[in-house]
C-alpha cells in the first residue's frame, strides 16, 4: 500500500496588467426584475417572444421565453439582451 500526502494550496488568479486579484461580480439586469409571465419581449438575435416562466436562481433569474422563430429558450437575466415590448 502506498501513502500519498497532499499539500493544501490556495490558488489566486492575478490580473497580469496591475497584479491585483481579480474579483468577479455578477449583476442582474435591472430590467429583468419586472418580467412576468405573459410579457412580450424582444431579443437581439431570437426576435420577439412571450415569457412563459421566471425562476429565481441565486442572485439571478432564469427566464423561459417562447420565440416566434426559434422556439423555447431558457435565458439568464444577467446576460440576455431582452427588452420588454
Amino acid at each position: 500500500m502506498m501513502n500519498i500526502k497532499y499539500q493544501k494550496k490556495t490558488i489566486t488568479t492575478v490580473n497580469k496588467i496591475n497584479s491585483n486579484p481579480i474579483v468577479q461580480k455578477t449583476s442582474v439586469n435591472k430590467q429583468t426584475t419586472n418580467f412576468e409571465i405573459g410579457n412580450l419581449v424582444k431579443h437581439k438575435v431570437f426576435g420577439v417572444g412571450k415569457v412563459l416562466a421566471v425562476k429565481e436562481i441565486a442572485a439571478d433569474k432564469m427566464i423561459t421565453v417562447e420565440f416566434d422563430k426559434v422556439g423555447v429558450k431558457n435565458l439568464l437575466a444577467s446576460t440576455a439582451p431582452l427588452e420588454k415590448i
